[in-house]
């Protein structure tokens, strides 16, 4: 896996990392936010871009991007994404993360190699609306793969 992230030094900035990260492999990339039916516009996951790829998060109030690690639970049945708050900003927390649930509108299609090394079942993240578990510093979203 090329981008895997086993244990996150406090040197990168992650101050109080969950105690679950030092057990597991997550994998770094970027979340762009919004319906990829509405051009990334409204609710849900526009595409999760993997980290080498990416462009540098802008923090201003328009964004619609964050950094992310994600991580493969139940077999690959369900996509975990955690979110640091510091690193997220002001627009994406108030359009999808403040209200406690995550609603994606329509399905997110997950590219091949990152479904891959992720080990999904499947490359399409499941519609509907999920639990945001806030706890300390971090956002924690389970995701159903379809």
């Amino acid at each position: 896996m090329r981008n895997v992230i086993q244990n996150l030094p406090e040197q990168q900035g992650f101050r109080h990392l969950p105690e679950m990260m030092h057990s597991c492999q997550y994998l770094r990339a970027d979340v762009i936010f919004g319906s990829p039916k509405l051009d990334c516009l409204g609710n849900g996951i526009c595409k999760i871009v993997n980290y080498t790829n990416s462009k540098p998060i802008q923090l201003g109030k328009d964004c619609k991007r964050a950094p992310a690690f994600l991580h493969s639970n139940h077999n690959g049945s369900i996509l975990q994404l955690l979110l640091f708050r510091e690193l997220v900003c002001l627009n994406v927390y108030k359009n999808h993360l403040r209200s406690g649930v995550f609603d994606m509108s329509s399905a997110c299609f997950v590219d091949a190699e990152l479904s891959a090394e992720l080990g999904l079942n499947s490359r399409v993240l499941a519609p509907g609306k999920y639990d945001i578990v806030e706890k300390g510093n971090c956002f924690y979203i389970n995701i159903q793969v379809q």
